[in-house]
Parts: structure tokens; sequence; C-alpha cells
């Protein structure tokens, strides 16, 4: 999951310094392709938020599943290291 916020962030900069060079450089042919990629941010950042929390529900609903590996029961014998002779 850090991957996909690893995208959403240079997409925000990118369209946030464009936009700032834009009206610095009073370059208005530059602030309608910002304007376009901050909603292209926006919406990279929304999706990826979503996942992020349908992982988590995810997770959460394995836990509380009655036979998820955190309820099974822990075994009582102890295994022993296989022996080979001649080490």
């Amino acid at each position: 999951m850090p991957a996909l916020w690893s995208v959403v962030f240079p997409l925000g900069m990118y369209s946030v310094a464009t936009l700032s060079f834009s009206k610095v450089a009073h370059l208005s042919f530059m602030e309608p392709l910002s304007r376009f990629m901050l909603w292209v941010a926006l919406a990279a950042w929304v999706a990826v938020a979503a996942a992020f929390v349908a992982r988590i529900r995810g997770r959460e609903r394995l836990t509380k599943h009655p036979f998820s590996a955190s309820r099974l029961p822990t075994p009582s014998f102890k295994i022993r290291a296989a022996r080979f002779p001649g080490r």
C-alpha cells in the first residue's frame, strides 16, 4: 500500500507547483493544465484512501472470524529438530 501513496504525493506536488509557477510567471496557458492535474491528484488520493480502508476492513473481518488463525489453539507438543548422522 505505501507504494500507491508514493504515486499520489508527486501528482499533488506537480499540480500545485505548476499552478504556482503559472501565476508567478504570468503563464495563463499553464493554469488549466495544473487545475486538471489537481483533480487527477484528488481522484488518485480518494482511490488510494478507499483501497486502504477496504484493506483494513478486510483484515478486521478476518480477525473476527471464529476460525481465524489468531483463534486457533496452539499445539501442545514440541517439534524436535531432525538429527542427521555425520553433522
